[in-house]
């Protein structure tokens, strides 16, 4: 079993016991024209919250097609990524990159599914808080872990250990910086069914069936997780902060933090799955340099698992060149 599909039915075996409905706000998406020259002629799609009566903050913010200036860099990655697979390193791969300061992105193969693996454990601490912030549970709260799951893990770091006891901030770090599937299972029992299902429909994302072993999502969609986070308005600030700053200290360093220069910071998170006889690397994350920010999602899939990260890197290396040298037109206000 995949470590997507380990996480997925863990989520609903803990969950369906505690099914409840959230008071969140609904979510609407709006649509307006945008300036931007390079992207003038495109739709500017606006998700905001509902249910204030003055007013409605924005959560995510996108044009409906790719910004021309970035067409050099998508080419250069379409090469990359064929180039691979002549090679037979990779069946596919799939890049998504949201340029944070213009709201304007590009890629290559954005609506191709992949099984997310750890990924998924973004959106589970983005649930994690919407329950703090309901005042149900607190970080500083401590559990005991019982057992520990055997989930073969190709890239392994730190785990809890069973008898231990740990708090919720423990048990999110484990998850967002080790990746520890153990410790994903225990936050699992904080997390209410229809408030995880609420993230992704928030964010325009289709209601992940949890029970479904073959649960896939594309680079474009799962990027919104990551922009949420930097954007601040889903969860509350200080939380967003927390999350961003967990995946700070992600042990994965063979991807995107093998690629970025030594005066740019990362917050990433990579997930790992297989199916059948081909495996699935992919990494996501903010990219912090020259005073500017981009959100990447890389989604990779072949036969050697070994052999992926160093997909990842390739691709992260090249977008990061192109990203922290973009030269912006001086009556575009940086966000």
């Amino acid at each position: 079993m995949g470590i997507a599909s380990t996480l997925l039915v863990g989520v609903a075996a803990y969950l369906l016991t505690v099914y409840s409905r959230s008071s969140s706000n609904d979510f609407k998406v709006i649509n307006s024209q945008n300036a931007n020259p390079s992207i003038a002629s495109c739709n500017l799609k606006r998700i905001n919250v509902q249910g204030y009566k003055f007013v409605k903050p924005v959560l995510l913010l996108e044009a409906d097609c790719e910004a021309s200036d970035l067409y050099p860099l998508k080419n250069e990655l379409e090469g990359i990524i064929s180039n691979f697979q002549t090679k037979e390193l990779i069946t596919n791969a799939s890049v998504f990159i949201f340029d944070m300061n213009r709201s304007e992105w590009t890629g290559v193969n954005t609506d191709i599914q992949f099984q997310p693996g750890s990924l998924i454990k973004v959106p589970l601490a983005i649930s994690v808080m919407k329950k703090l912030e309901e005042k149900k549970i607190k970080l500083t709260e401590k559990i005991t872990a019982n057992s520990t799951l055997n989930v073969h893990q190709t890239f392994n770091s730190n785990s809890i250990v069973s008898g231990n006891s740990y708090t919720i901030e423990d048990l999110l770090k484990y998850s967002l910086a080790f990746s520890d599937n153990s410790a994903t299972q225990l936050l699992n029992s904080y997390v209410d069914l229809n408030q995880f299902k609420k993230v992704f429909t928030d964010l325009g994302i289709a209601e992940p069936n949890v029970a479904d072993l073959n649960y896939t999502i594309s680079a474009k969609d799962y990027t919104k997780f990551i922009r949420v986070l930097y954007n601040g308005g889903y969860v509350h600030r200080q939380h967003s902060e927390k999350i961003l700053e967990l995946m700070h200290e992600s042990s994965f360093k063979e991807g995107i933090l093998a690629s970025i220069s030594k005066d740019a910071i990362a917050s990433t998170k990579f997930g790992e799955s297989k199916k059948g006889n081909l495996h699935q690397i992919h990494e996501t994350g903010v990219v912090y340099v020259n005073n500017t920010a981009y959100v990447i999602t890389i989604m990779t899939e072949g036969k050697d698992v070994m052999k992926l990260p160093s997909v990842v890197k390739e691709i992260s290396k090249t977008v990061f060149d192109k990203m922290s040298n973009l030269t912006y037109n001086s009556n575009l206000a940086k966000l």
